[in-house]
């Protein structure tokens, strides 16, 4: 992810005032969290916003989960919005395997159950029993 925005007065190359409300802080934050480029609007060379936004075009063949599902028939793989039955789960390494690959702009999400007491399955959860 990369964002080419109008960045603080203080770190801008624009020979303009930027006015606060026009600052893309909203845009930057979620550069920042997806360890992306951030690039001011009036740069002269965009291209290490654009590199960066294209790096990760490549379709997935694959998607690690980040929880153990404590209910796998209950797993569902949506593409682009629309539920999809081309793939499978691998409970040993706990990942969703297509058998269809979606293509490299296509937004696919996965919804499954777990245990918040045991996110990643490792049975060691509190039962709240004392004795």
């Amino acid at each position: 992810m990369s964002s080419i925005v109008n960045v603080a007065q203080t770190d801008s190359v624009c020979t303009h005032p930027v006015s606060p409300i026009d600052i893309g802080d909203r845009y930057m934050e979620a550069t920042n969290f997806f360890g992306g480029v951030i690039v001011d609007i009036c740069d002269a060379d965009w291209s290490p916003g654009v590199t960066d936004a294209t790096s990760d075009v490549e379709p997935f063949e694959s998607i690690k989960l980040t929880y153990v599902t404590t209910h796998e028939d209950t797993m569902r793989v949506f593409i682009n919005g629309a539920l999809n039955w081309d793939w499978y789960y691998q409970a040993s390494d706990n990942t969703v395997y297509f058998t269809v690959i979606p293509g490299a702009h296509d937004h696919v999400e996965v919804a499954y159950h777990y245990d918040p007491d045991d996110p990643h399955g490792t049975g060691t959860a509190d039962t709240g029993d004392t004795g």
